[in-house]
């Protein structure tokens, strides 16, 4: 590479906000991403960078972001590691959307029985809980009907 060809190279990474670390390691920031090329591997100015994966995250992609501020489901067994925290919310969630109280009640008890919720003494509590996470208030879905399963 002579001379006019490295300041020509280096123009275009200033244009594309690629920064050498080193001898050997360009980042390219895309957004928020960054991706790290070792000797070896090429740069393409107009798009990501080749030969080289994108680093990605696949720990607690369940967990809320800033957009997403939904608050867990509280009667989570403290036994119960993060990953499965929001799986579980997300059970529940779906549970008592589709299904009436009687449904609801039998999989909350199957639930306490694998030691993954605890159930407060109170109905009034568990009911006021549910209907946070979507549960409907009105019809057959009201809290004396609910007290009625939820002590069976």
């Amino acid at each position: 590479m002579n001379k006019e060809n490295f300041q020509q190279a280096m123009e275009i990474m200033s244009k594309a906000n690629i920064h050498i670390a080193g001898d050997f390691v360009m980042e390219k920031h895309v957004g928020t991403e960054v991706a790290n090329v070792e000797s070896g591997g090429t740069v393409n100015f107009n798009g990501p960078v080749e030969g080289v994966k994108t680093p990605t995250s696949t720990k607690h992609e369940n967990k809320p972001t800033v957009e997403n501020k939904e608050e867990l489901f509280r009667f989570i067994h403290p036994s119960i590691s993060e990953e499965l925290e929001w799986e579980i919310h997300n059970i529940v969630k779906r549970l008592v959307s589709r299904n009436g109280i009687q449904e609801i009640c039998q999989y909350l008890k199957e639930l306490k029985k694998e030691k993954k919720i605890l159930l407060p003494q109170s109905p009034s509590i568990a009911y006021a809980e549910l209907v946070r996470m979507g549960m409907p208030k009105g019809g057959g879905f009201n809290e004396i009907t609910f007290r009625k399963y939820y002590r069976d």
